[in-house]
């Protein structure tokens, strides 16, 4: 996992164009970390449950972690644009899908955009998932995942309809997603937490 940790955000409402800003790299990385660490290229090693681990492991194999990864980071994707389609309405939803550290962030950045009068139009494409690593220890499981996201068909408009979208450095990106358990469903995952990955050549 990279060791640079996402830049929180401020808390005072951004003017539009600072908005778009936000938005922008958020749509592009999964957090407002716009700043990519360094990392190597994407490796589908496992590392295998612990001595601590329960005797049923929640995952039969690699697939499945990889699939329930996958599976949840969709559901995110989804509820994110749907959230951000709306103009940051009801910014609360995202909680439905990540974990409750997660979710103070992203509902900054949904409140940011909803104070900017902004909304996105079109979806994200994620694709290329590659397990990077997954671990029990007792009820405690954590899931590392690699993933592409192409958002040359998203765009950010505002009040008016008119297209402020920033110009964009390239549309795909490479992030490292973690996932851990949810609270409710022990069988199901949810997103802890997003880091944009350095080496883009797996997307390619």
């Amino acid at each position: 996992m990279p060791e640079a940790s996402p830049a929180r955000p401020s808390r005072r409402m951004p003017h539009p164009r600072a908005a778009a800003a936000v938005l922008s790299c958020a749509l592009l990385l999964g957090t407002a970390a716009c700043a990519s660490p360094d990392g190597d290229a994407p490796r589908a090693s496992t590392a295998a449950p612990s001595a601590a681990a329960t005797d049923q492991p929640i995952f039969a194999s690699d697939e499945e972690a990889l699939a329930a990864a996958v599976e949840a980071y969709e559901a995110y994707s989804e509820m994110s644009t749907r959230i951000a389609s709306e103009g940051g309405t009801n910014p609360e939803r995202i909680t439905e899908v990540v974990s409750e550290n997660a979710a103070s962030q992203l509902v900054e950045e949904f409140e940011a955009l909803a104070e900017a009068q902004l909304r996105t139009t079109g979806t994200t494409n994620v694709y290329g998932a590659r397990l990077m690593s997954w671990e029990q220890a007792g009820e405690d499981t954590t899931v590392s995942a690699y993933f592409c996201r192409d958002v040359s068909g998203v765009r950010i408009v505002n009040a008016s309809g008119a297209d402020v979208t920033k110009p964009r450095t390239s549309d795909v990106s490479a992030l490292v997603a973690t996932f851990v358990v949810r609270p409710d469903d022990p069988s199901k995952l949810i997103v802890e937490d997003t880091e944009p990955w350095s080496d883009i050549t797996f997307c390619e």
